[in-house]
């Protein structure tokens, strides 16, 4: 007898899971730039509001 966890909707048998991608090179390179340019921007734009604060106070 099959479980009811491996059954969908339709009491059909679930399929054999497909295989998960997986990240070449260039994408991962490309990643990792784009993380980096994240957190320069947000250090910049950090260091800037407290620049404006220190000179509004």
């Amino acid at each position: 007898m099959i479980s009811q966890r491996t059954k969908s909707a339709t009491g059909q048998r679930l399929g054999a899971p497909t295989p998960l991608p997986t990240l070449h090179d260039a994408e991962q390179a490309a990643f990792r730039t784009g993380w980096w340019n994240g957190k320069v921007v947000g250090f910049v734009l950090g260091m800037a509001t407290a620049v404006l604060l220190g000179w509004l106070r």
